[in-house]
């Protein structure tokens, strides 16, 4: 309560001005009957079971009853002052912590102010003056009576108040019902999701082990194969080289060939020549044998003419021979050679036709190694961000349960805000009518 609120209710009651006269007589009244009217009250008290609770013996309502007189001095001695506003509230206060309703606490003045009323109007010996003691009786009924409005209007009032209190509190308490089984559901979701979630990571896990095993199989298959691509492209050209050696061997066969058959041509020749020189020879052992005596000498050189002559057609005829044999032997090696260059030029087609196959499975082997390295890449990202959503799941459901449990707390809390007779020993009002509990 500020200052503020505090002057514009003690104006409200006409309290702001000096009292001091007033406050000094009815100080006086007090200090004679406040000991017996708190005697009064506090022995009504014992005898009510829904306040006697309140205290837990003897010795607790002394100090009650002494703070209660102290208060009451103290506002007839120093007036309606901070302390005194400080105190009413603190009392009020500790009435709703211990759960003392107001009407309680209201009867009790009609107590006290009776005691009061007796002492200022009828004091000492006026109390047996009829007059006195019928005006006392009237200031004290008026006085209950206006207590007693009060009473039922705070009650009226505060009941009103718990009833739409308790009303936002039954929709509060719906709500946080509506809350629980939804954070529930989250909850049973986000452990489903977060066990889903845990198994598909192990096996992506998994799965880009074994995507980084291929890689690298892949990876060393690339490697592989350009190795194969270089080897196969130096075959080839070492086959094409065989090829153009073999038509060389080719060309060289066909000169040995030509150069047989002029051989056979000369020899040929030398056969004529020794045939002729062998006629000649004979012409001349022909005449020589006419001449007699005289050509013997001649006769002797034209024989040795002829036998040099048929040598030399013997060693014709051998050449020939071995021509015609290194011509057919030649023939044979022209044959092999070109069916070796064939061979060759069909073994360099086909390892040209391998090496364009080794170069696009070489192209595509190293397509395939980037893509996989790429794709190793992303499966280890989702790898990744899949650890870290199993890792939300587990603080999704570690929230659901936390949330579960707050709103289970505080839909107790609600159900205890929304009970009836929340006090043990419910107290009752007036023809024996439970009294509702303020707010």
């Amino acid at each position: 309560m500020t200052d503020t609120v505090f002057a514009q209710q003690t104006a409200y009651y006409g309290l702001d001005r000096p009292q001091a006269r007033v406050f000094a007589g009815v100080r006086r009244a007090l200090n004679r009957r406040i000991d017996r009217a708190l005697d009064r009250f506090y022995a009504q008290v014992a005898g009510v079971p829904a306040l006697g609770h309140f205290f837990s013996g003897k010795q607790h309502m002394a100090q009650a009853k002494s703070a209660q007189r102290a208060h009451w001095l103290g506002v007839f001695t120093d007036g309606v002052n901070e302390a005194y506003r400080d105190r009413s509230v603190n009392i009020g206060r500790v009435h709703a912590r211990v759960g003392l309703e107001p009407h309680w606490y209201i009867g009790a003045y009609s107590t006290l102010l009776e005691e009061l009323i007796w002492e200022l109007v009828a004091p000492g010996p006026m109390r047996w003056l009829p007059w006195r003691r019928a005006m006392a009786r009237r200031l004290t009924a008026l006085v209950k009576v206006a207590l007693l409005d009060m009473d039922l209007g705070l009650s009226a009032y505060f009941n009103s108040t718990e009833d739409t209190l308790r009303d936002i509190v039954r929709g509060v308490a719906t709500g946080i019902q509506v809350i629980s089984d939804s954070s529930r559901e989250i909850r049973a979701a986000s452990d489903d999701l977060a066990k889903r979630t845990q198994t598909q990571a192990v096996s992506l896990e998994k799965t880009a082990y074994s995507i980084k095993m291929v890689t690298e199989k892949v990876q060393n298959t690339a490697r592989t194969t350009g190795e194969a691509r270089k080897n196969v492209a130096h075959v080839h050209d070492a086959s094409q080289n065989g090829s153009e050696v073999v038509n060389r061997a080719v060309e060289a066969m066909g000169r040995i060939e030509k150069s047989s058959r002029q051989i056979s041509e000369i020899t040929a020749v030398i056969d004529s020549i020794a045939l002729q020189t062998n006629l000649l020879a004979l012409n001349a052992g022909v005449e020589a044998a006419r001449a007699g005596d005289a050509g013997k000498g001649f006769a002797v050189v034209a024989s040795e003419v002829r036998a040099l002559a048929q040598r030399c057609a013997e060693a014709a005829g051998g050449i020939k021979h071995l021509i015609a044999g290194s011509a057919e032997q030649v023939a044979i090696g022209v044959d092999l050679v070109g069916e070796t260059g064939a061979a060759l030029a069909t073994i360099s087609a086909r390892i040209g036709g391998i090496r364009a196959a080794i170069e696009e499975i070489a192209d595509s082997a190293t397509s395939q190694s980037g893509s996989l390295g790429e794709i190793n890449a992303a499966v280890s990202e989702v790898d990744r961000m899949t650890q870290q959503n199993a890792a939300m799941s587990e603080e999704c459901t570690a929230a659901a349960a936390s949330l579960a449990q707050q709103a289970a707390e505080l839909n107790l809390a609600t159900q205890r805000g929304t009970g009836e007779g929340a006090y043990a020993g419910q107290a009752r009002g007036p023809a024996g009518q439970p009294m509702r509990r303020a707010a």
